[in-house]
């Protein structure tokens, strides 16, 4: 894990939490793309300081939550809601 904050963490420890299976991988796969993301653009490509990682990673969930992919319904908003990361 090259970054990584207290929001990071502290979500990927209540997804796996999450039930059912389905809607659990669904949260994964939002945190892991956001978490990704973040890396690429703080730490290889240099585009924004470190303090700036959260920031990009909450973005990066934001954005993800605004596809309308019909895997992101209201229970997977709801909760990213509850992190205070809404779309």
């Amino acid at each position: 894990m090259i970054g990584g904050t207290k929001l990071y963490r502290d979500m990927t420890v209540a997804a796996d939490g999450v039930k059912p299976r389905g809607f659990r991988d669904t949260v994964r796969d939002i945190i892991c793309c956001a978490y990704d993301n973040a890396n690429e653009t703080v730490y290889v490509e240099h585009a924004a300081p470190e303090e700036e990682w959260d920031r990009i990673f909450k973005g990066s969930i934001i954005d993800k939550l605004s596809n309308d992919d019909p895997d992101y319904l209201e229970p997977v908003h709801a909760w990213f809601a509850t992190f205070g990361v809404k779309a």
